[in-house]
């Protein structure tokens, strides 16, 4: 406890998770939390973001905290800050997404692509199949290719399994060595997705980024975190925050557990013990 007091002081940057951590469970920031960030300033400590959302989301809760940092959107994916500057990004080759759109056309499944501004599919308005997207809602375009130029993430729904693992299949080792496809079952429907994205991004290697960005040490950072995509995070040499909430994984691995939840502003406890040092 008394090495993890040390490192409260010497604390420069915190990055925190959104979902389940800065947000309750009615996607707010209550104004505890809002004010203890603020105070930060005095300490001329920088609050940013990391979150599974795609930038446009994070975006407007930053905005609604005055963060001015760069933030990290789409699990390590993208690192941009407000003004629009991209300090990161690793996006999809053209042709890779050419060849996915295709074989979608093929096989009868539906292309989706993320970029860091939107989500975008398309698919007939009428369809029975419902998608969504965290943070975001799908955007039904008649053009997919105007956004080829800066996918960061192709998604493919279908309700056949097998069309699912066939493509996975295709963006896998041995046949590519660049992409981290993976498969999930919606919970509300019947559809199976297929979400590829670049290999080697993650939060923490994001993380390590910002860090080397904003000329930071890894070990002045906190990270406070709730869910399995923040596991990379508890890996890094940055304090490590779980709120009362998180899952046993980070709790086990944390250097702080906090007494409170997000619903209970267990970001703004942690800050607290900032300033109490």
């Amino acid at each position: 406890m008394l090495m993890t007091a040390g490192r409260l002081k010497k604390i420069k940057m915190i990055v925190c998770d959104i979902d389940g951590t800065l947000l309750n469970n009615s996607g707010q920031i209550d104004i505890v939390n809002k004010r203890a960030i603020e105070k930060l300033k005095q300490k001329n400590i920088i609050f940013t973001l990391a979150s599974g959302r795609i930038h446009s989301s994070v975006l407007k809760f930053a905005n609604e905290m005055s963060l001015d940092a760069p933030l990290i959107s789409l699990d390590g994916l993208v690192i941009k800050n407000a003004e629009g500057r991209v300090f990161y990004q690793n996006l999809i080759s053209q042709k890779a997404v050419k060849k996915i759109i295709n074989i979608c056309n093929k096989l009868g499944a539906i292309p989706a692509i993320t970029t860091s501004e939107g989500s975008y599919i398309k698919q007939d308005k009428k369809s029975s199949i419902e998608i969504k997207k965290t943070g975001a809602g799908w955007v039904y375009v008649d053009d997919l290719s105007v956004y080829y130029k800066n996918v960061l993430e192709v998604n493919v729904i279908s309700e056949r399994k097998e069309i699912i693992t066939y493509l996975k299949n295709k963006f896998s080792f041995p046949f590519s060595f660049n992409y981290s496809p993976r498969i999930y079952k919606s919970e509300n429907s019947f559809n199976y997705y297929l979400e590829i994205r670049k290999k080697k991004s993650d939060k923490a290697r994001a993380l390590l980024k910002l860090c080397k960005i904003l000329n930071i040490n890894p070990c002045e950072c906190a990270v406070i975190c709730d869910w399995y995509n923040d596991i990379p995070l508890f890996k890094t040499k940055a304090l490590k925050v779980a709120l009362a909430n998180s899952i046993d994984e980070l709790k086990n691995n944390a250097d702080i557990v906090t007494s409170k939840s997000n619903e209970e502003n267990g970001v703004a406890e942690f800050i607290e013990k900032i300033f109490c040092e």
